[in-house]
This record gives C-alpha cells, sequence and structure tokens, in this order.
C-alpha cells in the first residue's frame, strides 16, 4: 500500500510533460513523446520514425505478437518505449476503427495478459477523422 505521497510521485501527467529541448528530437524520451502527442495532436508522431523508442503496428497486427515489445521495452532501460497503433510501417496512417471495439480492447489488455510482468499504460488517442490510434508506454 502506497502512502499518499508516495502515490502522487508514482502519477505522471503526461499532458504536462515537455521535452527539454524540443529542437532535438532525437533526445525526446517516450514520455516526451506521448507529452506531445496529447497536446498537439497525433500528428505530431508521424515526425518520427521507428526506433528504438516508437514502433509503429498495423491494427491488422495481432494484438499476442506485441508481447514481444511490451517484453523489450520493459527491459530497456530508463525509459521503455512506445507502440503506436494504426501506423503501416511507411507512415501511413490507417487508424483502428476498422478492425471494431472487441480488437481494440484486445490491444488494450494485451500487456496485462500476454507480459503481464510488464508495466504499461494503454492511451487512447483520438485522430481528426474517422481514426483513433491506440498507444501503449511501456
Amino acid at each position: 500500500m502506497h502512502s499518499s505521497a508516495e502515490a502522487r510521485q508514482l502519477e505522471l501527467d503526461f499532458a504536462s510533460v515537455t521535452p527539454p529541448r524540443p529542437d532535438l528530437r532525437e533526445l525526446w524520451t517516450p514520455d516526451d513523446i506521448l507529452g506531445v502527442a496529447i497536446k498537439e495532436g497525433t500528428e505530431s508522431l508521424l515526425r518520427f520514425r521507428e526506433d528504438n523508442r516508437v514502433e509503429w503496428k498495423s491494427a491488422r497486427y495481432s494484438p499476442k505478437e506485441l508481447a514481444d515489445y511490451f517484453s523489450m521495452w520493459a527491459n530497456m532501460q530508463p525509459h521503455g518505449g512506445l507502440i503506436v497503433i494504426g501506423v503501416e510501417k511507411d507512415g501511413t496512417v490507417t487508424g483502428c476503427l476498422s478492425v471494431g471495439t472487441d480488437k481494440i480492447s484486445e490491444f488494450e489488455h494485451v500487456g496485462a495478459t500476454q507480459c503481464p510482468d510488464a508495466r504499461y499504460e494503454p492511451k487512447r488517442i483520438e485522430a481528426n477523422g474517422p481514426m483513433a490510434r491506440w498507444i501503449s508506454s511501456c
């Protein structure tokens, strides 16, 4: 059981996160990237290529196959990474709505079911128009 002071320390308001050097995106942590995406919109995510912080996955991807990424980023200190669902490898945004709510729910619970020792926070970020993207920060 956490004390109230400890509980406050464990909370992170992603909307208040700002990168220390906005001009040096290659130094941003996954939390910095996610904070900017929440503030500025999901289009800001497209400024990043896949690397050791960001992984694009099509919504057609099998949720069970994401366990490898949860495990990898759970063991990657100190910052983990982001899995962005609804973006193809070439950066084309296809969204998640076409796969239905059941599969979106599977994406949101895949960390707990496939890699229960990893700590993660699923976030839905609505895109402009008929697309939704889902992000997991490990």
